[in-house]
């Protein structure tokens, strides 16, 4: 990634909304301090975009963790979060760490709404990192719209070794 050389030029990404798909992220948390937009919302039908489970925090401090001096920080640590909260209700509170079928769940209505409310509220960037199947055309439509916005999009290559590791060949 080579991030010391974009910090050198003064790259720490101010100015940049980066969306971030995923399960919310800790509202209490002192690492994103006023850099979480108005536009952030749930798009999934749970009652705020506070995370429930941990990853969508772990994922936003990757990106946007601030430099404090101590510790780690995130990539882009100046970067203002578009958080989209997309597990379905009620599953990130039942995740067990001896079933790793438990946990938060996501819908692929719910991760379509994401991409949009992120193109809609400005974002440069949108990282989802969230395993899956198939992918279903109306994702595959919404990454097109992104994408012929301006967005970079962002997908994890998942934990499943897939046999095909790019469903997105017809993707801008």
């Amino acid at each position: 990634m080579n991030a010391l050389a974009a910090y050198n030029v003064g790259a720490t990404g101010r100015g940049i909304g980066v969306g971030v798909i995923d399960s919310g992220i800790d509202l209490q948390s002192q690492e994103f301090g006023t850099r979480v937009s108005s536009a952030s919302q749930d798009v999934a039908g749970n009652s705020s975009i506070d995370d429930e489970g941990g990853h969508g925090t772990a994922v936003a401090f990757t990106l946007a963790g601030r430099r404090n001096g101590a510790g780690s920080h995130g990539v882009a640590f100046d970067a203002t979060l578009i958080v989209l909260r997309a597990d379905r209700p009620g599953t990130c509170a039942t995740a067990s760490k001896d079933d790793e079928d438990s946990g938060c769940k996501f819908g692929t209505d719910a991760i379509t709404r994401g991409l949009d409310a992120a193109r809609t509220a400005g974002a440069k960037v949108v990282n989802i990192s969230l395993g899956g199947s198939e992918m279903p055309q109306s994702l595959k439509d919404a990454i097109g719209r992104a994408t012929a916005a301006g967005l970079v999009v962002v997908i994890a290559a998942g934990n499943d070794g897939s046999a095909n590791p790019d469903p997105f060949t017809n993707v801008a």
